[in-house]
């Protein structure tokens, strides 16, 4: 059995050759013309492929550098986030303050008022309560001065708030 093999095995490979050999020779023309285009229509697909690879690079680049541009922007927005929460609270409690002065202020202004162009008729005003008049108007006409000159510098000093805010708001 073992010297049977190896002859099988060698008609077996002979088999195809021999089949293959009797070509008519325009078939054989057929046959290269075929092989060469495909060579060359490999060669053109390589290229492509090439070129594509390449394309992907540098599109692969570009995004990196537009997904590090895109985290600075972030990075920059949040920033300017927190800036403008601060500033936001800073105004709040500002105004929170210019309001309360401004009541403390309108409240003074009223009764400087009252005093100054109508004061309350005597005549109306119980005994008792009339001395209290006349010595709160006594009283208001000595401090009105004082209360004037500090009312003219916490104008200033809020002009100055403003303003600063202002050019803060602006940077």
């Amino acid at each position: 059995m073992r010297p049977l093999l190896p002859l099988l095995l060698v008609g077996l490979i002979a088999l195809p050759v021999a089949a293959a050999a009797p070509q008519e020779p325009g078939e054989v023309a057929r046959l290269q013309a075929e092989f060469r285009d495909e060579q060359a229509r490999a060669r053109r697909l390589r290229t492509e492929a090439d070129e594509a690879a390449a394309e992907i690079a540098g599109l692969e680049r570009q995004l990196n550098r537009l997904t590090a541009a895109v985290s600075a922007d972030d990075r920059l927005i949040t920033a300017q986030r927190t800036r403008l929460r601060e500033l936001g609270q800073r105004e709040a409690a500002l105004a929170a303050k210019l309001s309360a002065a401004r009541g403390r202020q309108s409240r003074l202004l009223s009764a400087l008022q009252m005093m100054s162009r109508k004061p309350p008729p005597p005549l109306l005003v119980p005994s008792d309560k009339a001395v209290d008049a006349v010595r709160a108007s006594i009283l208001m006409r000595a401090i009105a001065p004082d209360l004037q000159r500090r009312a003219k510098a916490r104008i200033r000093i809020e002009a100055r708030t403003a303003s600063t805010a202002l050019s803060e708001g602006t940077s």
